[in-house]
């Protein structure tokens, strides 16, 4: 099943709560966070997505 754009605003959506777990310093949520995020960038084909210092920049 290819979730296609359904994922891609999924993951849009929960990417800033994710890279906040990252420095976290327990282990195993900044584990997940790292984890998370390389699954993201692996299935996502929307370039927003995989590219998140655009949001800051206002880049689309």
């Amino acid at each position: 099943m290819i979730l296609g754009n359904k994922f891609d605003h999924g993951a849009e959506a929960i990417m800033p709560t994710v890279f906040n777990l990252v420095p976290n310093s327990a282990k195993i949520m900044a584990s997940s966070g790292v984890v998370t995020i390389r699954l993201i960038i692996r299935v996502s084909t929307a370039a927003h997505v995989k590219f998140p210092h655009c949001w800051r920049l206002g880049v689309n």
